[in-house]
């Protein structure tokens, strides 16, 4: 999948314009400065009134003059975030986001406005960071720009972390550091500001003083004319294009519609009989081609991470299900319920995966992979276990060895975004109303990476997730056994 991502402030919208603007009454209210332009090429209100120095010279010590600077600079945009939000997009910006869609770009906006104090979110600072989203959203939909992403990370190292992870190809930055940081794996449109127009980058940077859709369209035919052309599975003819005529894409259409018909009455009982504790649901794409890969524990996973999930998700289940033989909510072998369970899951879409026992496996699994690709294609969401088997002893090892890296193939092929999902079920013995902990991180893409590289990215990425759910219950069991309770 092709991704470019925008920065916001500066980079968007004119951040240091409003600055000097507001800054200088802000001050001289607040603590009496008169603040004058003290480096013109300054990062931050710190930086470009020299605060420190401005407390050193009111009488405070080193370290109290540094604090009271960043105390100040927070203050500011506390006070002055909702006015800032009003600021109007650049011109040429949805223009621009617009030509890299038309392109077949998917467009993530990250920002650095998701930053706070400490390390854990309290309270209020949950219900600022949501406040802070919806301004966010606001300010993008004033200017008509859709996006399909959009995330607020709390520092440059989770940015950089998320770029890398994301794999763009390209990147709208104005911050020096971040751009010769993520130079080297994406083109990088460096747009003009004074705290940047000092440094020297490499030949992968192009710089912007406005935001110039032909320099933009120039750079991207270059880079696309010197990567490797693949042929894709349309070229192929294995899989069609998006038709009302395609009685596949009507199947679709349907599955998803009892998907969601379900969902409205469903979701609200699993969600108050098992309480998953879910983390990281913002990492989900409310759009495009995704696939949900996880760490499999329990035959209920794919329900609890449909119920947790925005997305209508097609899953691959065992062939018995289809055939009667197994059900998927409990460990009946009565024909009516299995049979029952069969239709339940053909209505909201799942196809089925044979095992190796079972007879024409290779024909049934490759036809499998063929409509759930089919399905990505057309920007729907499919979902796989790599593991291929319930991992029944957990305590040995969070994942055990994947059975095939086929689901990562399929993301390959089809530029689809792999979300990892971590999912841990409460110990019993842990008299919890929650039941298990579904974790989502970073979308993993795959464009210019080895199977090899994406299986090792998922590895971790659910290996991680598993550890701070394990976290978590540790937690919950030391907060049960402060308050009495039986574990």
């Amino acid at each position: 999948m092709k991704i470019a991502i925008f920065d916001i402030d500066d980079t968007i919208v004119e951040e240091t314009a409003f600055m000097l603007k507001y800054a200088p009454r802000f001050l001289q209210k607040k603590y009496n400065i008169d603040a004058q332009v003290a480096n013109p090429n300054g990062y931050d209100l710190k930086e470009v009134y020299n605060l420190a120095a401005q407390f050193r010279e009111l009488g405070f010590s080193e370290e109290q003059a540094s604090q009271k600077a960043n105390y100040a600079n927070q203050e500011f945009w506390n006070k002055n975030f909702v006015s800032y939000c009003s600021q109007p997009i650049k011109n040429g910006v949805r223009e621009t986001v617009e030509l890299l869609r038309s392109e077949g770009y998917k467009i993530i906006f990250l920002s650095l406005r998701g930053k706070r104090k400490g390390g854990k979110h309290s309270i209020k600072e949950r219900v600022k960071l949501f406040f802070v989203y919806k301004l966010t959203t606001a300010q993008l939909y004033r200017g008509k720009i859709r996006a399909d992403i959009i995330r607020l990370v709390k520092n440059k190292e989770e940015k950089l972390d998320y770029i890398r992870a994301m794999n763009p190809k390209i990147v709208f930055e104005d911050r020096a550091d971040i751009v010769q940081e993520i130079s080297t794996i994406a083109k990088v449109f460096c747009v003009n500001t004074p705290h940047n127009v000092k440094i020297q980058f490499n030949s992968n940077v192009i710089r912007l003083d406005s935001f110039d859709t032909q320099k933009v369209k120039n750079a991207i035919c270059h880079a696309e004319d010197s990567e490797p052309k693949k042929q894709t599975l349309l070229q192929k003819r294995l899989i069609h294009k998006k038709s009302i005529r395609n009685r596949d894409f009507i199947t679709k259409g349907l599955t998803e519609f009892v998907y969601s018909a379900v969902c409205i009455i469903g979701r609200p009982i699993a969600l108050r009989k098992y309480r998953p504790i879910v983390i990281g649901a913002e990492n989900i794409p409310k759009r495009g081609p995704v696939v949900f890969a996880g760490n499999h524990r329990n035959k209920l996973d794919p329900v609890l991470i449909g119920a947790t999930s925005p997305r209508s998700i097609h899953w691959g289940a065992l062939l018995r299900m289809f055939q009667g033989k197994e059900n998927l909510f409990n460990s009946t072998t009565n024909p009516i319920p299995c049979h029952l369970s069969a239709a339940f899951i053909t209505a909201m879409g799942a196809v089925p995966i044979a095992r190796k026992t079972d007879t024409d496996y290779l024909k049934i699994n490759m036809e499998s992979i063929q409509k759930l690709c089919q399905i990505l294609i057309w920007d729907g969401a499919a979902g796989l276990f790599p593991e291929g088997t319930l991992n029944r002893r957990p305590e040995e090892c969070n994942i055990l060895p994947l059975k095939s890296d086929r689901v990562f193939k399929m993301a390959m092929d089809t530029d689809s975004l792999i979300i990892p999902v971590s999912v841990v079920w409460l110990p019993k013995e842990l008299t919890s109303k929650n039941k298990v902990i579904i974790s989502y991180g970073v979308p993993i893409n795959s464009r210019n990476r080895t199977v090899h590289e994406i299986s090792q990215l998922w590895l971790d990425a659910v290996d991680d997730g598993i550890e701070t759910a394990k976290e978590t219950i540790e937690r919950l069991r030391m907060e049960m056994q402060s308050n009495g309770a039986s574990v």
